[in-house]
């Protein structure tokens, strides 16, 4: 296209290259002509500069995933009535137990307890774990949601957790 301005002419960034010790992105372009008229084009691309360092990875807990599902487990067998509460109490904050009280009022089926078949462990920051699980809940299977953070001494408590 050609205007008033003369050709258009846009640069296509097609990789991106870092320099030892340097954790800034400069672009490497590839001129790619106008799909119209042919003419080069050219696109000014801002070199980008993070404003924070870059994230390092986060050391993972060791036995998190085991640790986990024994406590969604165990969280929802005193939902089944099959644990009782105060096993459990400190397992979780009280919101959690308040919302699984009123969880075993919905979903509990004398004929058929509650069994966790998969879970999903992530740890997006040190002391939390996020975890995504399905489980069998009242004669069909649903997806959970939870997040365990780290207290004192050690030990995983359960912060938050979703029935969906």
């Amino acid at each position: 296209m050609i205007d008033e301005f003369g050709p258009a002419t846009v640069e296509v960034v097609s990789s991106v290259e870092f320099e030892a010790g340097d954790e800034t992105a400069r672009p490497v372009p590839t001129s790619q002509p106008c799909p119209t008229c042919g003419a080069p084009r050219v696109v000014e691309v801002p070199r980008y500069e993070s404003p924070e360092p870059l994230v390092v990875d986060v050391t993972p807990f060791p036995d998190l995933a085991q640790t986990a599902t024994r406590i969604l487990r165990w969280l929802f067998e005193a939902t089944d009535g099959h644990r009782p509460w105060s096993q459990v109490l400190h397992l979780a904050t009280p919101p959690v137990i308040r919302s699984l009280r009123v969880a075993a009022r919905i979903y509990r089926d004398p004929a058929d307890a509650t069994r966790v078949r998969t879970v999903h462990v992530s740890q997006p920051h040190e002391g939390a774990a996020e975890l995504a699980a399905i489980a069998w809940i009242g004669r069909r299977y649903r997806a959970v949601a939870a997040r365990l953070d780290l207290g004192p001494g050690d030990v995983w408590r359960c912060t938050a957790l979703r029935i969906l």
